[in-house]
């Protein structure tokens, strides 16, 4: 599902919560859907988060101290398999699930439906497992994204 077509029956609650937070990723180079699809087909977790790089530092006067060096965006997802999702054919498709390099780096956008708000961006994409079942369960697949370079901000105006 298209961002526009996803936000076009969209309504705002009261406070902000999962369903408002919108990650989409651009499936143009892959599995032949265009554009950006919303990772929701089928998602049971999706967990956003910022992984960051720091040195441990201590100065004479004032004893230890942490600086951050850099940091990047992390995206696991959790999902149910649908088949036909295009997120999902994307990214189990063979060149990017067992690819390595651009293969497996999709642009991506992540924003609060209530404000249009949020950051645009490259991940890279990692398939931690496509099949997690057993016989009387559906396949789970879990999917990892991490951010790849800078990130810019971004405002969806549908």
């Amino acid at each position: 599902m298209t961002v526009s077509e996803f936000l076009k029956d969209y309504s705002r609650s009261e406070r902000v919560c999962g369903r408002d937070m919108v990650l989409a990723v651009n499936v143009n180079n892959l599995g032949g859907y265009g554009g950006y699809h919303v990772i929701m087909g089928g998602a049971v977790e999706i967990k956003c988060g910022i992984v960051s790089e720091t040195a441990k530092k201590k100065y004479v006067l004032s004893g230890h101290s942490f600086l951050r060096r850099g940091a990047a965006r992390r995206f696991t997802v959790i999902m149910d398999r649908v088949i036909g999702d295009p997120f999902q054919e994307a990214v189990l498709d063979r060149s990017c699930m067992l690819g390595t390099g651009n293969a497996c780096i999709m642009d991506y956008v992540y924003f609060c439906a209530a404000d249009g708000k949020g950051e645009k961006g490259r991940v890279t994409v990692d398939v931690v497992y496509d099949f997690d079942g057993s016989a009387d369960m559906e396949d789970i697949i879990c999917i990892e994204l991490y951010g790849y370079g800078e990130t810019e901000d971004y405002s969806y105006n549908g």
